[in-house]
């Protein structure tokens, strides 16, 4: 039940906590990579979201005043909250054999935690067997964005986790650690919040 119960306010933290602290980034459409590195937008458009209703995407379609498909933008944000193209942190992960998100080019993702140092996502991934076969599984993954040495890492393992970690000179995690046999994204959430000060 103390399980349960942890996840739940952890979950609820982090829309809390990503609905609160985005205003690190100005309002507007961030066209390219850098525009999102220099947190300068390259225009003020107004934009509107809609989240995808499929159980297995939690990723977002954005379009612009005039009803149409924002599908190049790196980022954009509405002071309150921050979307970031899926597709473009695949691009830049800095770990190269992973799982793939499970998003298509138009897809943006919505940070769940932001401070000074990162930006945390959470995305569904599918095993390279479901794209290639439709064979395999999907899951719920942590991504995390360093905003000093702008790279993307997906946490999508122990190993994944704790090279990032490692990185930032932080302690890793041991399998005994963990909630159950296998790692999970209970495991990467119980890191951010020590990594967010959530506690």
């Amino acid at each position: 039940m103390k399980k349960i119960l942890f996840i739940v306010l952890l979950i609820n933290t982090f829309l809390v906590q990503g609905q609160n602290e985005i205003q690190v980034y100005p309002s507007g459409i961030y066209n390219t990579f850098e525009d999102f590195q220099h947190k300068e937008p390259t225009s003020k458009e107004t934009f509107s979201t809609k989240q995808n209703r499929n159980i297995i995407n939690n990723t977002f379609r954005i379009k612009d005043k005039n009803g149409k498909k924002i599908k190049e933008a790196f980022a954009l944000s509405d002071k309150q909250k921050l979307y970031v193209r899926t597709n473009s942190m695949e691009e830049r992960f800095t770990n190269s054999e992973f799982d793939k998100p499970n998003a298509e080019k138009k897809d943006y993702s919505l940070a769940n935690l932001i401070n000074e140092k990162y930006i945390y996502f959470e995305n569904y991934f599918q095993s390279k067997g479901v794209s290639n076969w439709g064979i395999g599984k999907v899951y719920l993954s942590g991504i995390i964005y360093n905003i000093e040495k702008g790279t993307f890492t997906a946490l999508n393992s122990i190993d994944h986790l704790n090279s990032f970690l490692e990185t930032e000179n932080l302690d890793p995690i041991e399998k005994k650690d963990l909630q159950k046999e296998k790692f999970e994204i209970t495991d990467t959430r119980k890191v951010m919040v020590q990594l967010f000060e959530l506690e």
